[in-house]
This record gives structure tokens, C-alpha cells and sequence, in this order.
């Protein structure tokens, strides 16, 4: 999307705020020549955090004839709870269950292969399936040299996992069936799903925690693993004038189904209310947000929002 008019055109106008709603949180960005830069994407899916924003963003000549500056201003939820939220990540087989299930049928069929084939050219090829796999699906995310190697990482937890678990259950089951014969891959099914499921989905959640929480990375999965439904929020704006008036409203958490009441026989509107307490209760994230376009500078150059958007790393 393009904001702006070129010099060349003779038709220089004022910005007063740059609106985004791509990420989930809330974020507010200050530049120094007046406009507000806000990210305010708290309506519908799960919530992004913000403990990865930068404090500052440099911003390509654009709106002015030289390089600015952007200051981070506010942000919902704050970054300290941010990081509280993503400990949410070790509950990951029971949030992510169906996701944890496949990691359990790739967890039996690799085991299975380990027990019928007890070499150690089989465990290098085990360790390769899963590096093959865990990196595919990161480096398709990060994109980055650092990203292939916490995968190799990743998955060596996760082999781990399915050799422990292998040769638990085949020491468990050699009175019963024959390591290799087909008695024994189907004896392994449950078991080692079931403990798959458990294992894998515990390692995957917790990989996700540690790299997003310390290493700035997987922003995304990370918080849309713990499907949060909270810190809610939304603008409203008044124009008066030359001056523009943004009221940024949060809700810290949304009711459950069970949590809703019936609203008393006289009220009018809904026939259902939330609960009366605090967390409930619409509040203003920060104080309204006023921008005096006297004070603005016009626009001097096209400016591409999409480029301004790129900017936000949690995006």
C-alpha cells in the first residue's frame, strides 16, 4: 500500500497516524516528526507478544527529506508478561494434541525401525529423518544459518526421545514377540505413540519457549501454539479540527462460555454481561493519543506502508 504523493506531483499532505493490524498486540511507535506509528491487531486470532519489539526503528526517508527515528512508546501486553505467557508452550501436547498425535506415529515408525534394525547406521539415518524434517519447517519460518543449526539441535532432542523409548518398550516386550517380526510393530503402536505424543509434543513446545523467549525467534509459533485468547483490544479514533484523537481500549481477558450471566430483565442491549471484576472490564491501555497536524510536516516522498510494517519483528 502506498501513502504519500510525490514532490514532483505538487501535492505534499500531512500523515497523521500510520494504522497496522497484521500483528497481533498492541504497539505504539513515536517519530520525531509527529506522526504515530500504531500496530493494533487485538480483534480476532490469537495474541502476539511483545517482549522481541525493538525500542527503536529506523525509518527510511519518507514522510521527511532524511533518516528518522522511531521510539517505542507503549505496548499491550507488556514485555515482562510477554515472556510470563510463553511458559504456556509446555502444556503444548494437550493445547496442540492433534499436532503432538503425529509426532507420536513418526515417533512409533522410527522406533519400530530402530528395534527390527539395532545398528548404528540405522540411528544415523533416524537422526537424519527428523533433522530433514525439524529444519524444512524451521528454516521455512526463520530463513537464517542460526535457525538450521538449533534445528540439528532440536532434533537430536527428539532422537533421543525415540531411541529412550525404543529400546524401553522392546527390553519391555522381548518375552512377547520377536524384536523385527510384525508382532512387535504392532505391540509398539500404543506405546510408543502414547509416550510420543507426550515426549514429542513436551520437546517441540519447549523448543519453542527457549528460542523465542532467549533467541528472538519464532514469534509466530510460539504464541500460536498457546491459542491465547486474551489482551484483547481495539482503537477509537475523533477528529476535531486539525487535532486527531486516538483512544486505544484493551480488554485483558474474554470471558469463558461458562463465565457469561444473564443480563438483568430490565437492561437493555445484550442479554448476556461478563462477570463483574476487573479483568473483564474495557480500560485504556494508555492515555488518549493526540496528534496537532499544525505540528506535522508534510509529506515530502511516497512512502510504502509495507516497508514501514516489515520493520516490526514480531511480524
Amino acid at each position: 500500500m502506498r501513502l504519500g504523493i510525490a514532490k514532483n506531483e505538487g501535492k505534499d499532505f500531512k500523515v497523521a497516524a500510520v494504522l497496522s493490524g497484521d500483528t497481533h498486540h498492541y504497539a505504539r511507535y513515536s517519530s520525531e516528526f509527529g506522526t504515530e506509528f500504531v500496530t493494533s491487531g487485538g480483534g480476532g486470532a490469537f495474541l502476539h507478544g511483545t517482549h522481541g519489539l525493538k525500542d527503536t526503528i529506523s525509518l527510511e526517508p519518507s514522510f521527511t527529506d532524511e533518516n528518522s527515528t522511531l521510539s517505542l512508546r507503549t505496548r499491550y501486553p507488556g514485555p515482562d508478561e510477554s515472556r510470563k505467557l510463553l511458559w504456556g508452550n509446555l502444556l503444548f501436547p494437550a493445547k496442540n494434541w492433534d499436532f503432538s498425535l503425529l509426532l507420536g506415529i513418526i515417533y512409533w515408525l522410527l522406533g519400530f525401525y530402530l528395534v527390527a534394525r539395532p545398528r548404528w547406521d540405522a540411528h544415523i539415518i533416524v537422526y537424519l529423518v527428523l533433522a530433514a524434517g525439524l529444519t524444512a519447517y524451521t528454516y521455512f519460518q526463520e530463513r537464517t544459518w542460526r535457525a538450521i543449526l538449533l534445528s540439528l539441535v532440536h532434533a537430536l532432542a527428539h532422537f533421543g526421545a525415540v531411541a529412550g523409548l525404543a529400546w524401553l518398550f522392546a527390553r519391555l516386550n522381548a518375552a512377547l514377540v520377536e524384536p523385527a517380526g510384525w508382532g512387535s510393530f504392532f505391540l509398539l503402536m500404543p506405546e510408543m505413540i502414547a509416550a510420543g505424543e507426550l515426549a514429542g509434543g513436551f520437546i517441540f513446545g519447549l523448543n519453542l519457549l527457549l528460542t523465542c523467549r532467549f533467541l528472538d525467534m519464532n514469534h509466530n509459533d510460539a504464541f500460536s501454539a498457546m491459542r491465547l485468547d486474551s489482551h484483547r483490544h481495539f482503537l477509537r479514533m475523533k477528529i476535531d479540527g486539525d487535532e486527531l484523537t486516538i483512544y486505544p481500549i484493551g480488554l485483558d481477558r474474554v470471558p469463558a462460555r461458562n463465565e457469561w450471566k444473564e443480563s438483568s430483565p430490565t437492561a437493555v442491549g445484550s442479554k448476556l454481561e461478563p462477570p463483574d471484576r476487573p479483568e473483564f472490564q474495557p480500560r485504556l491501555i494508555e492515555p488518549p493519543i493526540v496528534v496537532r497536524m499544525h505540528r506535522v510536516p508534510p509529506v515530502t516522498s511516497t512512502v510504502d506502508a509495507d516497508v514501514v510494517a516489515s520493520k516490526d519483528p514480531a511480524g
